[in-house]
């Protein structure tokens, strides 16, 4: 019984690591699964959208993230650096150099101040 549950255990990692988008990123306590699928969105489309520009996005990628969860994290994706908003046309987001290196791995977000 334990040598297959090894190897289920080995067979899970060994799958999952085939996927680029699968990645165990190290990012501080205030951080969800949300703000990862809400940059990957905005990385993988590479331009501005408005938060309904995430929102619809996101859906068609596959990762729907809802719109009031989009509301709630943006703010502080700005905070951090991993977002910046572009106000000239209405709110828009782009992803930042940083946001860029937090997804593959070569960047830890700072704690933000409470």
């Amino acid at each position: 019984m334990l040598r297959n549950i090894t190897f289920t255990l080995i067979r899970c990692n060994y799958v999952m690591s085939n996927y680029p988008w699968y990645k165990m990123r190290k990012g501080p306590k205030w951080m969800t699964g949300s703000d990862d699928s809400i940059l990957e969105v905005l990385q993988e489309t590479d331009c501005a959208l408005s938060m309904k520009g995430i929102e619809v996005n996101s859906e068609l990628l596959g990762t729907r993230i809802p719109y009031p969860t989009i509301q709630r994290r943006i703010p502080q994706l700005v905070q951090s650096g991993l977002l910046k908003q572009l106000d000239k046309y209405g709110t828009w987001y782009i992803i930042t150099e940083e946001g860029s290196a937090y997804l593959s791995g070569d960047h830890i977000p700072p704690e933000l101040d409470e």
